[in-house]
């Protein structure tokens, strides 16, 4: 009896002293769902403050069967340097280890859009063996040699990390470990070459960058035991749920899938099938992941996370706090508030030039008008023919044809010399320094005639004329805003027409979109009139364009410029 007590005793300390393929803090199935677990270089990746909790019940049915509970913090301290720390617990039968690992990670930036990153950790573990579960043992020697004990422990790290490629290089356990020992505390013999990792993935954005085709795959080598291979492949839908299956050598299949809230919290599981090979067992595996993120998010870091896979460009502004979302809108109203000034400014000198040049094209026209009249008086009754004949366009000719032709012949044959006929234009200038007023003549005869173009050119409204002298080409009208009910608003406009009573601007302007034209009406209470207009902008060089196109139309002909300021 006391044989086969001895027989079991050792048997569990060949078990605890060989180590178990796969147990370990590095050996989950979803080994991806926190990297810095497999590689402690990737301290600091998600770019924030990560805390990650990770169970794993292996053989679920089997008393005593093999667990794994570990949690995880980690994050960037700065632009190169990161920390974290890893605790862990692992239950193997009657022995069980926890302990905890401090890492300092540093990266190294290569390019834009690469990285090299290197991370070591160092810590202790701690072992105690539940000897009360073995009933009637008494052996002082092997119960000394099983007594609980200390011992240093750490690992180390290498990846490189591009804009999709990730991998790298890990030394799971740079010292031996000591899972039985005679002293309390010790710190075993080097050996980091004992066990070693290597992890490659890459990840694959499709449907305008909304999904993810991630697949891994992972290499161990470990000292005294078979190397092992393993394979992964998740799909990260809308980046909210992922789905995905995992193949470990000698352990067999596993399912697994998740689910992701507002890219800071991510919540998964996995369950392995009946396990094949070398670990044939009739008994499933599972394991429970959670992560977090938080805090503020540091942006000149190359990122690389499990919880958030939205790609650097749609992270643009995610992640900002309260502090950081006021001080950049306020940072945004001033650049907007300086836009209008600046805007305002050059509208205002846009208009100065265009009143100073349109001040300019006048008087060179009065000046040339009454160069020509006085022309007219000194030449021969003939010239003046000759005269009136090349230069019918003139509506200053045109005026004194009309007026001529008015003369008897006998009235004729008693002039010497013609009288000159001054043309009065529908509407004159008058400057007063560089601002321009306009007073315009609105009489009954030209509302009425605006009016009949409505049936004049129902037929055919968008019909164009020859004719390339506008009446109102260089007409520009500037109004301050009055406090009528249906005041027109300030902006730039193209007004077709004006008119003393409301009842004919709503006819005109109604008349106007039957025609299949964009029109409106309104009050200027400065002007005491209603305007019909054809187009509203709050830009003035649209505005021109505008009414360069429409003033070519029979319909609109002498349409002209308003700008309403407040």
């Amino acid at each position: 009896m006391l044989y086969n007590r001895r027989f079991t005793v050792l048997a569990i300390l060949l078990f605890i002293m060989t180590p178990a393929m796969g147990q370990d803090i590095v050996n989950f199935t979803q080994f991806f769902f926190n990297p810095y677990k497999t590689n402690p270089s990737y301290a600091g990746i998600d770019g924030k403050a990560c805390v990650t909790l990770s169970y794993r019940k292996q053989w679920a049915t089997i008393d005593g069967g093999p667990t794994i509970s570990n949690l995880s913090f980690h994050a960037p301290a700065s632009k190169r340097l990161s920390f974290g720390l890893n605790v862990m617990q692992d239950k193997r039968g009657l022995l069980s280890t926890s302990g905890f690992l401090l890492t300092l990670g540093y990266n190294i930036p290569v390019s834009e859009h690469s990285s090299v990153r290197f991370g070591i950790s160092g810590g202790v573990s701690f072992n105690q063996l539940d000897i009360a579960r073995l009933d009637g043992f008494s052996d002082k020697a092997i119960a000394n040699i099983l007594s609980s004990n200390t011992y240093v422990t750490g690992n180390a790290g290498l990846s490189f990390h591009s804009k999709t490629l990730h991998g790298g290089i890990s030394l799971p356990l740079l010292l031996e470990p000591a899972y039985v020992s005679k002293d309390a505390f010790s710190i075993t013999q080097v050996k980091p070459l004992q066990s070693l990792i290597v992890h490659l993935s890459n990840r694959f954005y499709f449907n305008s960058n909304k999904n993810v085709f991630e697949p891994y795959l992972l290499y161990r080598i470990n000292q005294g035991l078979p190397s092992q291979i393993e394979a992964a492949a998740v799909v990260h839908m809308m980046h909210v749920v992922y789905v995905g299956a995992s193949y470990k050598q000698d352990f067999g299949i596993s399912a697994l899938g998740g689910f992701k809230i507002n890219n800071a919290l991510a919540i998964g599981a996995s369950y392995g099938l009946k396990n094949t090979g070398m670990n044939e067992l009739n008994s499933p595996t599972y394991e429970i992941h959670i992560g977090y993120l938080f805090g503020k998010h540091k942006k000149e870091n190359m990122i690389y996370s499990f919880v958030d896979t939205h790609i650097e460009k749609e992270k643009k502004g995610r992640g900002k706090s309260a502090s950081e979302q006021i001080a950049e809108k306020k940072k945004q109203e001033a650049l907007n508030h300086k836009k209008k000034e600046q805007d305002a400014l050059t509208l205002q000198r846009t208009k100065e030039q265009e009143q100073k040049q349109q001040q300019s094209q006048l008087q060179k026209k009065q000046h040339d008008e009454i160069a020509r009249v006085e022309a007219i008086k000194k030449e021969p009754q003939k010239n003046v023919e000759k005269t009136t004949q090349n230069q019918k366009s003139s509506p200053v000719v045109k005026e004194k044809e009309k007026t001529v032709s008015n003369i008897t012949p006998v009235e004729k044959s008693k002039e010497k010399e013609p009288l000159p006929v001054v043309h009065k234009p529908r509407f004159e200038r008058v400057f007063t320094g560089f601002d321009i007023k306009v007073n315009t003549e609105h009489t009954p005869e030209d509302e009425q005639e605006r009016i009949s173009r409505l049936t004049t050119h129902a037929q055919n409204p968008t019909e164009e004329h020859n004719d390339e002298n506008h009446p109102n080409a260089e007409r520009h009208e500037f109004a301050t805003q009055g406090n009528h009910p249906k005041e027109l608003a300030v902006a730039d406009y193209v007004i077709s027409g004006v008119f003393k009573e409301e009842e004919h601007a709503k006819h005109f302007s109604d008349g106007l979109k039957k025609a299949g034209f964009t029109s409106g009406y309104g009050h200027l209470t400065e002007k005491a009139v209603w305007y019909v207009y054809v187009y509203q902008t709050n830009d003035i060089n649209k505005a021109k364009a505008e009414r360069d196109r429409v003033r070519k139309l029979k319909m609109l002909r002498d349409s002209w410029l308003l700008t309403v300021q407040q």
